[in-house]
């Protein structure tokens, strides 16, 4: 069943590696319904709101709740987890939790 939500979906090659936008404090790494395999990165203040970004329906995490990690860490695996209808990337920035149009954000 279709259903809107925030982000955009990047199509790739399952197993593609996700690499974190900016380096931060994982928030979330795990299971998390229609998102299947997800994990949030929290970056720190934007004006003056707590900016983090999400990925969605990895088939591998590779990171856990607490941990700091860098730009371009790899966090995990493109796969096709929770409600998902083929291999792709689902990303989100969110601002104080929030989600906000991503595509400004991807310089």
């Amino acid at each position: 069943m279709w259903q809107l939500h925030p982000g955009i979906d990047i199509a790739a090659a399952p197993g593609t590696p996700i690499y974190a936008a900016a380096a931060g404090r994982v928030t979330r790494a795990g299971w998390y319904g229609g998102y299947g395999n997800y994990t949030c990165i929290e970056h720190g203040q934007f004006d003056g709101q707590r900016l983090s970004t999400c990925y969605g329906h990895q088939s591998t995490l590779l990171v856990t709740p607490g941990q700091q990690v860098a730009a371009g860490q790899v966090l995990g695996l493109v796969g096709s987890t929770g409600a998902s209808t083929g291999p792709h990337l689902h990303f989100e920035v969110r601002l104080d939790g929030r989600p906000v149009d991503p595509l400004p954000w991807l310089g």
